[in-house]
């Protein structure tokens, strides 16, 4: 009925105008729900003794449609990600990061009810910790394994889904606005340390796709819940060696979602190019690509300063590339880097994290004060020379007036100070700004 409306809505317009209107539709076809795109053309306008000729020309839309929702709960991901990541690094409290997970679950699942169930390793049961919707009221409450749906994902490590929960032979009572209920188990290693639950007042079915959603939402919510944990621990017994084993964690948890993330998109991308016209569409695929791998490096810069440990055991051109990166996915400004040759003498960790500040610093600079639109990044190592060189194309300043400690320069040249470095900065009005950093005489130690 939808459809029939919205095309004599067009052709009525087309009639009365003469304009070409243009209409998408769907219908529910053996095949599934298909989407069109149909575009009116009036061919003969009426007379006192004909009616109107309009003809309607329509093209099969449903896999645009699939892309761009696609993109949309890929993004949405992306930010759920990403929002997480951050919360752990200011290490919120368990109950409001796992109250955010669950908002994330709703929007991306579009459902009203979720719940997170923690397992209490002392007691052996499923402690309710959050809930929204109907759950709300829940919290605290308990479940043995094996014991309802929730129960059930506990003993199994399996999602369990229910189609109609009135039906379920093991529902449990208390439910009885419940119908579809999803309950994932929440994995760290081989462990089940938790069930994160979806429930519907209407009986629904999921795709695969919305099923591997929520599975990787379990993922995060997983890592979320196993971090806290940890960070409780390590408060009461200052066990900095858990806390850098968790980091090395979260950063492979994280960085293979980002990567599959990125693999999802790659394909929409190439299954759209063989499509016909969907440059719109490939434009926020290739967005959502540049936003995927800035993402990614800047949550692996996060877990840099989470683990300090890891700026040693990182080369000075990789912590240089993923700090790039990070710097297009934020700005959308494109670096272009020159690292040199892959053989590079060693180097004292204590030269490299401060030029890695450096350039750091310079990229900050850059974000918040050029304007620029392209930058380059050159860094060469050569015997006991080191050269690191940040350029920029954006408005650049007068060095004899501009306050050093308003474009940051004063920590600039405090860093290269402290290894003996000789700080140069060329700028002027109009003209970008060359930040570059030499250092002499560089004795052999941990390898950049």
């Amino acid at each position: 009925e939808d459809a029939a409306r919205l095309i004599h809505q067009a052709i009525r317009q087309t009639t009365a105008s003469g304009r070409s209107q243009i209409v998408q539709y769907s219908l529910d076809l053996p095949s599934g729900r298909q989407w069109f795109e149909g575009r009116t053309a009036l061919l003969s306008p009426p007379t006192d003794s004909t009616p109107a000729l309009v003809v309607l020309v329509a093209r099969n839309i449903t896999r645009h449609k699939q892309a761009e929702e696609t993109l949309r709960l890929q993004n949405m991901y992306l930010a759920a990600l990403h929002e997480t990541a951050l919360d752990l690094a200011r290490q919120t409290g368990q109950t409001d990061l796992l109250s955010t997970i669950l908002v994330h679950v709703n929007n991306l699942m579009g459902v009203s009810h979720s719940v997170l169930y923690v397992v209490d390793p002392v007691q052996n049961v499923l402690v309710q910790a959050v809930g929204l919707g109907r759950y709300a009221s829940d919290t605290g409450a308990r479940s043995r394994r094996g014991e309802g749906a929730s129960g059930r994902a506990w003993e199994s490590g399996q999602m369990v889904y229910v189609a109609d929960y009135q039906t379920y032979p093991d529902r449990q009572p208390g439910y009885e606005w419940l119908r579809t209920s999803i309950s994932v188990p929440l994995h760290v290693a081989e462990e089940v340390v938790g069930i994160l639950g979806i429930g519907f007042e209407e009986v629904v079915e999921l795709s695969r796709t919305q099923l591997d959603l929520l599975e990787r939402l379990g993922s995060l919510a997983a890592l979320a819940l196993y971090n806290t944990r940890l960070f409780e621990q390590t408060q009461k017994l200052a066990a900095l060696e858990e806390r850098q084993r968790l980091a090395r964690d979260l950063h492979d948890a994280v960085s293979q979602t980002l990567f599959s993330t990125s693999i999802i998109a790659e394909m929409t991308l190439r299954d759209l190019r063989a499509g016909g016209d969907t440059v719109d569409v490939r434009q926020r695929v290739e967005q959502l690509l540049m936003l995927t791998r800035g993402a990614q490096a800047e949550m692996r810069t996060l877990l840099l300063e989470l683990r300090p440990e890891a700026l040693k055991e990182t080369s000075l051109p990789d912590l240089l590339r993923q700090l790039c990166t990070a710097f297009t996915g934020r700005t959308g400004i494109p670096v272009a880097l020159n690292l040199g040759p892959g053989n590079r003498p060693p180097c004292r960790n204590d030269i490299k994290i401060p030029l890695y500040r450096i350039a750091q610093e310079a990229l900050n600079n850059i974000d918040k004060h050029a304007r620029a639109t392209e930058v380059t990044l050159t860094l060469q190592i050569e015997g006991d020379s080191i050269y690191l060189e940040i350029k920029d194309n954006g408005r650049g300043f007068d060095t004899t007036k501009s306050a050093t400690g308003r474009l940051g320069l004063r920590g600039l040249r405090e860093r290269a100070d402290a290894i003996g470095a000789t700080l140069t900065i060329d700028s002027a009005p109009g003209e970008g700004t060359r930040v570059a950093v030499r250092l002499q005489g560089v004795e052999e130690g941990n390898s950049v």
